[in-house]
């Protein structure tokens, strides 16, 4: 997730948004290797309680941190959640895998430049040979390839190298229509959006890119988000814990 595409997934959805207007979002969880913590998304602040291997600067910002939550969560509900329902409703499975498969293949630079930059010259071989397989025999991405003939995802970003050299995540902060993040991450996103050549390709490719990757993505969270606001008593710290955890073990690729 970069910064700027999301806002300028919140620009185009607020400019085209209505009833018979939707943007697209992609495929639900398929058998590519992603590691998949076990959150707990009812959880108190992760300061307050033992997530054993979490170590976190806490939340000093916390009051700004709820204040954007609340106007972040106002933009979900009216633009961004139901634009991705309608995705969902509309494209059949089969085109969001599609597009899914087409969005994680623009991400692949990112991952190559970081698996080398944490020394995994093995994930960024085998990045680099998904990348050429499925943009060419794949056409464009559209078709996972890679993971037909063994090559697995595991996707890696600058923050996860700066955390896999120690740096810790520093205070948790809540990014305008971006949500969760924390000081390590911000500058992160900032450094995978230079380093992605895909930026670099042109206004409208960029914006549209920007809007696919974005309602994807938010359609990708769906039922998780539902299930926080169903059944936790502060969504916000909920999800300060949830992103927290996803991004200690993507940082340990699955193991603590």
């Amino acid at each position: 997730m970069q910064f700027h595409k999301y806002l300028a997934v919140f620009f185009l959805c607020a400019c085209s948004f209505s009833p018979s207007a939707f943007s697209e979002d992609v495929k639900q969880e398929n058998s590519k290797a992603k590691s998949t913590p076990a959150i707990n998304i009812t959880a108190d602040k992760p300061e307050d309680q033992d997530l054993g291997y979490i170590k976190t600067d806490g939340d000093p910002l916390e009051p700004v941190n709820r204040g954007i939550f609340a106007i972040n969560d106002a933009i979900d509900k009216a633009i961004l959640s139901p634009v991705a329902r309608t995705y969902k409703k509309v494209v059949p499975e089969w085109g969001r895998e599609k597009i899914g498969n087409f969005v994680d293949n623009l991400k692949t630079p990112v991952t190559v430049v970081n698996s080398l930059l944490q020394g995994d010259v093995d994930n960024a071989l085998t990045s680099f040979w998904r990348f050429f397989v499925n943009t060419t025999v794949g056409v464009g991405g559209l078709n996972d390839v890679g993971q037909e003939v063994g090559l697995k995802q595991r996707e890696e970003d600058f923050g996860q190298t700066a955390g896999h050299y120690g740096v810790g995540p520093g205070p948790f902060l809540m990014l305008p229509v971006i949500g969760p993040s924390s000081l390590r991450d911000t500058v992160g996103f900032a450094a995978d959006s230079a380093s992605n050549p895909f930026n670099y390709v042109g206004g409208a490719a960029v914006a549209g890119k920007a809007a696919t990757e974005g309602v994807h993505e938010r359609s990708e969270y769906l039922d998780l988000t539902d299930e926080i606001e169903r059944t936790s008593f502060d969504p916000y710290s909920a999800y300060r814990s949830a992103y927290l955890q996803r991004r200690n073990d993507q940082i340990n690729n699955g193991e603590k």
